[in-house]
């Protein structure tokens, strides 16, 4: 759309599927726009019934939005039942390496597999005593819940690193002993956020990665090596989209499951959610702060001059700003509707997203909202 007078362009349909979305904030560069596509195909019917897309991430030309390149997740299904479906891109925005050429993506978990592969992983389940092989159930290129490196210009993946064990997940897994929740362990730890790309110790470089767990570690970004992981404890952790200032990593605990967690480094506990803060050189915890709305935080963070905002999912839409170092609130300012998206910030201005409703059904998804500024006196 024109910024000035918000005309439209053009339009680009990127997956033909009825229950495909964007939920990403694509990244621009040099006349390329890279985003990834999701389906809420796994929210609904048994999957054996519904599922057959495939995560994919996609490289539009951003001034005609024709489709340059189109790279899928999983191994092609034919668009028809009981192939491999899932591995959805859906998290913050792309990562982009220039130096290498590529650009990169985190991927979800899987919403349905095979039917050999369901029965191998069913007759792991009934062992007595653990296969000496975990996961040999798959076969190869089944990018779920793994970091990707792909080819700015091709879109070829240069490198994929599959980071967890099996995990196949639909809704259906919320409910216990559900017979059309696919043979477990459905552990839905996939990666809610795009690796973020650092440079630390001695010019060393990585990307911190965010598990919907809550684990927390470093990836190189040459070799595609595990560095070092920290603490796995934080339940439903980071979402949508984390932020650093150089010297720490900041991000949401979403808690969804309304866990009783530890606010480490101390011995604190709360249910609710909250945002955390990591040294981006050692991952090790710097501080935690709990929600004091004491609902989930399933919002991105924005940061600013050594402040952290972040907003709430209560009712009357507190919007907080926290002090980076330390993590304490400085000020909250209520928006008197609920939040759910992050911040943006300009000029002295914090500009917020608030929704009055909101209903996501199988089919469109309703939202009635309006913008919210919130402006330093003597700005301009």
């Amino acid at each position: 759309m024109r910024r000035l007078i918000g005309a439209l362009v053009w339009s680009t349909l990127l997956d033909p599927r009825p229950l495909a979305l964007i939920t990403q904030s694509g990244t621009v560069l040099l006349g390329g726009y890279y985003v990834g596509v999701l389906s809420v195909e796994n929210t609904g019917q048994p999957a054996a019934q519904y599922c057959t897309f495939r995560g994919n991430l996609v490289k539009l030309n951003v001034r005609s939005g024709a489709i340059i390149w189109k790279t899928d997740t999983l191994l092609d299904n034919g668009g028809r039942l009981g192939g491999y479906s899932g591995a959805a891109i859906w998290g913050s925005s792309p990562a982009i390496d220039i130096a290498r050429g590529h650009v990169y993506v985190g991927t979800g978990n899987l919403y349905l597999a095979p039917p050999e592969v369901l029965k191998c992983q069913e007759a792991q389940n009934n062992r007595t005593t653990p296969p000496a092989v975990p996961d040999q159930c798959f076969g190869k290129d089944i990018h779920f819940d793994s970091i990707l490196a792909l080819d700015l210009n091709s879109g070829k993946i240069a490198w994929a690193t599959q980071l967890g064990g099996y995990d196949v997940f639909t809704f259906a897994c919320l409910v216990p002993k559900n017979p059309n929740c696919p043979p477990g362990p459905n552990m839905d730890v996939d990666f809610g956020e795009a690796p973020m790309m650092l440079t630390i110790f001695q010019m060393e470089e990585f990307m911190m990665l965010w598990w919907l767990c809550g684990k927390v570690a470093l990836l190189g970004r040459l070799i595609a090596t595990l560095k070092k992981a920290g603490q796995g404890s934080l339940e439903r952790g980071g979402i949508w989209g984390a932020t650093t200032d150089g010297r720490r990593v900041y991000t949401n605990i979403v808690n969804g499951n309304i866990v009783l967690f530890t606010l480490a480094p101390t011995t604190k506990n709360t249910t609710a959610g909250g945002w955390v803060a990591v040294d981006e050189n050692t991952v090790q915890i710097l501080w935690t702060t709990a929600n004091p709305s004491k609902e989930t935080s399933p919002e991105p963070v924005a940061i600013v001059n050594r402040v952290l905002f972040a907003g709430s999912v209560a009712p009357n839409g507190p919007l907080y700003a926290m002090d980076a170092g330390n993590g304490k609130i400085s000020w909250t300012f209520n928006t008197g509707a609920t939040i759910y998206g992050g911040a943006s910030i300009s000029y002295g201005c914090v500009y917020i997203l608030v929704y009055l409703s909101c209903s996501i059904q199988l089919g469109p998804v309703g939202l009635h909202s309006l913008h919210f500024a919130l402006c330093e006196i003597n700005t301009y």
